[in-house]
């Protein structure tokens, strides 16, 4: 009986925190309205939608999350005092896994800036935010994501705000059919598999590093991997259900200008991932 009644209170308290989260974004819609008002007065909107993004959206968003996975800074760093764009890498797991990054960043989550793809774009509330945020949408085809990689570069400089870009080098959530797809492709391309990590997606990242350099020779990579103990939660996990999780965060930091060889580097990380996971 007691037991019945603890699982019972902690279900309706995650559901309690996650209705709480849908109701923060459902009062977002006047500012999305206005925003859209003022999308081409960047000075008057940008400030608005992020200003609520990331002081009432996210704080709500991880206070929901952690009452799910309990986030350990396994081998964890100072972050350095920020100063014009800087890149993270992380492999990717699960569909929190940037709500967990976010919350790992603290103080400095509200100049995080996620490379995403179109699909992203479809879920209501978050893909009209993520349009006035200006964050980058991509095909995860390189010939046609080029150019707007590119575009996003010259513009987030152009306006002089620091920001941390996350990316997943993977392109996709790791799960059981796309590490089949993962392991065919290596054999294809003759490239040794990998076991607990997808082949990561080098040019997109050559290309955001490369451009990253060109106006921040200061510019830092940090490479965080995200171990999630015995299972990976779900969404659902995180709404009624009633296991813990744990998380683990591995990171390190690398001067993008001593990095010579961007695949090269690219794929030692995530050998060194894949032996991390296992």
């Amino acid at each position: 009986m007691i037991s019945l009644l603890k699982t019972i209170k902690i279900r309706a308290y995650k559901l309690g925190m996650f209705l709480t989260f849908i109701l923060v974004l459902l009062f977002s819609f006047p500012i999305i309205i206005l925003s859209f008002i003022t999308y081409y007065c960047h000075s008057i909107s940008y400030p608005i939608i992020s200003f609520y993004t990331y002081e009432v959206i996210i704080p709500v968003a991880v206070k929901w999350i952690s009452l799910t996975v309990d986030i350990r800074h396994r081998k964890s760093f100072k972050l350095f005092k920020l100063s014009g764009i800087n890149l993270f890498i992380s492999n990717h797991c699960t569909s929190i896994d940037s709500f967990i990054i976010t919350d790992y960043l603290e103080d400095d989550r509200k100049y995080i800036n996620i490379l995403h793809k179109k699909s992203v774009m479809f879920i209501p509330v978050a893909g009209q935010i993520l349009k006035l945020l200006k964050f980058c949408t991509i095909s995860r085809n390189f010939t046609e994501d080029i150019s707007v990689i590119r575009d996003y570069l010259k513009n987030i400089t152009k306006s002089m705000i620091s920001s941390y870009i996350l990316i997943y080098p993977e392109g996709t959530r790791k799960t059981y059919q796309k590490q089949r797809e993962s392991n065919e492709f290596c054999k294809l391309r003759n490239i040794k598999p990998f076991n607990n990590v997808l082949c990561p997606r080098y040019k997109g990242f050559k290309e955001l590093m490369n451009g990253i350099y060109q106006v921040n020779q200061n510019a830092k990579l940090i490479d965080l991997t995200l171990k999630y103990s015995k299972s990976v939660p779900s969404f659902l996990d995180c709404i009624i259900g009633t296991k813990s999780f744990t998380v683990d965060i591995y990171a390190n930091v690398f001067k993008i200008g001593d990095i010579s060889d961007p695949k090269t580097f690219l794929f030692e990380r995530f050998r060194l991932k894949d032996v991390i996971l296992k």
